[in-house]
């Protein structure tokens, strides 16, 4: 190899962390959460998928619970979705489920965002599940992640604005 072919070949190495490096940063990761900026870095890398479950690798999959019923809380989430500027592809009220296109910011991606509010505990109570999947690559840089933070805030705000109207 010349000296020229390896400068070129380590700039295009340097390049590619540059866009992997900025890509993980515009989704403002949480590093320093648990478990840690390591294992974080590795889920950002390597899964195209977030998902709430009762027992989650990041805390923010933990799913949410709220003192609202199914019914009541639905048309905030859907409220939510549109706030966020998603397009929402699909809905079915009567299962309390929304199907959201979420395009990235840099390269278009299409990531698809799926909300379901179950009931909770009690009558009055519900529980949001979501997942949110890149419909292409295998590492999402935590974009999946943001997604979920995202609305999970946007719904909270929802749940909030409503509170204080009551």
């Amino acid at each position: 190899m010349t000296l020229l072919a390896i400068r070129l070949l380590l700039l295009l190495l340097l390049l590619a962390f540059a866009l992997v490096a900025a890509g993980i940063m515009s989704n403002q990761p949480r590093l320093s959460d648990p478990p840690g900026a390591q294992e974080r870095l590795r889920i950002y890398l390597t899964r195209n998928v977030a998902l709430t479950t009762p027992e989650p690798t990041l805390p923010e999959l933990q799913p949410r619970g709220y003192a609202l019923d199914p019914g009541e809380l639905y048309p905030l989430a859907r409220e939510a979705v549109r706030e966020l500027g998603w397009e929402l592809e699909s809905e079915d009220p009567d299962q309390q489920r929304l199907h959201a296109v979420i395009t990235t910011r840099w390269l278009r991606f299409r990531d698809d965002f799926v909300v379901r509010i179950v009931p909770g505990d009690d009558a009055a109570s519900s529980q949001v599940l979501v997942r949110s999947a890149s419909r292409v690559g295998r590492g999402d840089l935590g974009a999946n992640v943001s997604h979920v933070r995202r609305f999970n805030a946007a719904l909270q705000a929802q749940v909030d604005q409503r509170a204080s109207i009551q």
